[in-house]
């Protein structure tokens, strides 16, 4: 059975092909398949691509962190001169 969001994207592309309407007589089994394929493809590159970003921006920020923390421990810090 098909998550929720995935059979209402499904039945979204059919309508939007179809004229808004879905018709079991003109729909064949591997039609659907299609449909489902497309949308399932669809959602799992856009998840894919963002987790990718994701894990690229976090390593990113840890090493720009790294860099900072780096450079304030090379500093020598000073008391302010009164």
């Amino acid at each position: 059975m098909l998550p929720r969001l995935v059979a209402e994207k499904v039945r979204r592309t059919i309508r939007s092909q179809n004229h808004e309407s879905i018709s079991d007589d003109t729909l064949t089994y591997g039609e659907i398949i299609t449909y489902i394929n497309n949308e399932v493809l669809a959602s799992l590159c856009t998840d894919i691509k963002l987790n990718n970003k994701i894990r690229y921006e976090k390593k990113e920020t840890r090493r720009e962190l790294g860099s900072l923390y780096a450079q304030l421990i090379n500093e020598r810090i000073e008391a302010p001169s009164a």
